[in-house]
């Protein structure tokens, strides 16, 4: 394994594209810094439980916006996906306070 999943500590890239550029024009875009953080699910759903909020819904996917793995193939809506039996690659959650 090249990096822990279960690790949520700052990630930091130098960039010279966007995360658009597949599924827009070519447009030139400075150089820039980018920060974000790797969170698991479970962190993400306890800070939402220890924030006080209930949480209605949560949904797992098979596809991600971007091409994160080698392997991964595009689906015509431009997303991308493990070819094969699918695993959970994205998830979205509903909450409420």
């Amino acid at each position: 394994m090249v990096r822990s999943l279960f690790n949520s500590r700052e990630m930091h890239h130098e960039m010279s594209s966007s995360y658009a550029d597949r599924i827009a024009e070519e447009v030139p875009v400075e150089k820039h810094s980018l920060h974000g953080w790797r969170w698991t699910v479970e962190e993400v759903v306890n800070a939402l439980i220890g924030a006080g909020l209930t949480i209605e819904r949560l949904r797992e996917v098979p596809y991600d916006a971007r091409q994160r793995l080698p392997l991964m193939v595009p689906d015509g809506e431009h997303n991308w996906r493990i070819p094969g039996d699918p695993i959970p690659l994205s998830f979205a959650c509903v909450a409420r306070r």
